[in-house]
């Protein structure tokens, strides 16, 4: 294989797509922390510490895919339909892809530790969640709704405060008021990756939520959880825990709600992307949500 593949081949492993809601979700989290202590000129100033840690985030997020993608068996990609992986196509070995994924884990945390202690223990935090999704002795992803809150935890919870730490402390009332928001509505909208793996993982048991409940149930536990996510925003907004500007990220509740209603049996899948429209909605919902947070931050 010539190198130009093998480049190929490491950029298709890698899901560079993926990597742009961590990215976001980092400088905007920073940049909300400094918004909410009334210092939003620090952000330029120390712009080199903004962009090494979204890409320690980045490369935390690279390592739990990769990661993921080599402790499951190739035959689990060919009936998921997605025998065009480098890995089931044979471009990249398991264990390299292991070894990729190792790296890349190593340079988050190097990353991570240049630019705040505090914040180099969050990433391994986020790192051990993102690797024990995958592997044993845990293998959350194989452990029912388990799998889920993990990875409301993982993507959902930690990578605000993670950022907020950077500069100031990440025990404040909003960073943790607005972390829960996003807790609930990842725990929700992450499912959107299982529902066009349903064959395959029923197959080698691994109990995703569209496994064990069917697409209807999981359709009504997305949809609480969408409802959870905007309704304890809505308790912030009338206890006065956030001010009223957050009230223009209860628009976003209905355009959820939409595409939890459109997700079918045999969802769409994008090969370009390698899953379905609503799994792409997962992330730049994702991102929308902190620019939001940003935006509501920044008003006066």
């Amino acid at each position: 294989m010539s190198l130009s593949s093998k480049i190929k081949a490491c950029i298709h492993l890698v899901r560079p797509f993926t990597l742009l809601a961590p990215m976001i979700a980092t400088m905007s989290g920073i940049l909300m922390s400094m918004l909410y202590h009334s210092e939003p000129h620090r952000f330029f100033a120390n712009g080199h510490v903004v962009v090494l840690a979204a890409i320690a985030m980045a490369l935390a997020q690279m390592c739990g895919q990769v990661i993921n993608q080599s402790e499951d068996p190739v035959e689990l990609d060919i009936l998921n339909n997605k025998s065009y992986r480098p890995i089931p196509q044979r471009k990249i070995s398991l264990s390299s892809a292991r070894k990729i994924g190792i790296l890349a884990g190593i340079l988050a945390l190097a990353s991570a530790f240049a630019v705040r202690l505090v914040f180099g223990f969050g990433i391994f935090i986020i790192l051990f969640f993102a690797v024990f999704y995958s592997i044993e002795p845990i293998r959350a992803k194989k452990r029912k709704i388990l799998g889920t809150l993990w990875l409301g935890v993982s993507r959902g919870f930690l990578p605000l405060l993670m950022a907020w730490s950077i500069f100031y402390s990440p025990f404040e009332t909003v960073p943790i008021a607005l972390s829960l928001v996003l807790f609930f509505w990842v725990s929700g909208f992450q499912i959107t990756k299982d529902f066009p793996d349903i064959k395959g993982d029923k197959q080698f048991g691994i109990l995703t939520f569209p496994v064990v409940y069917g697409v209807e149930k999981s359709k009504k536990f997305m949809q609480a959880m969408n409802m959870l996510a905007f309704g304890t925003l809505a308790l912030y907004l009338a206890t006065h825990v956030l001010n009223r500007s957050f009230s223009l990220v209860l628009a976003f509740f209905p355009v959820g709600t939409l595409v939890i209603h459109g997700i079918s049996e045999k969802p769409k899948k994008l090969k370009s992307v390698e899953n379905s429209p609503e799994w792409m909605f997962f992330y730049f919902g994702l991102g929308l949500l902190y620019i939001l947070f940003t935006i509501a931050l920044a008003i006066p």
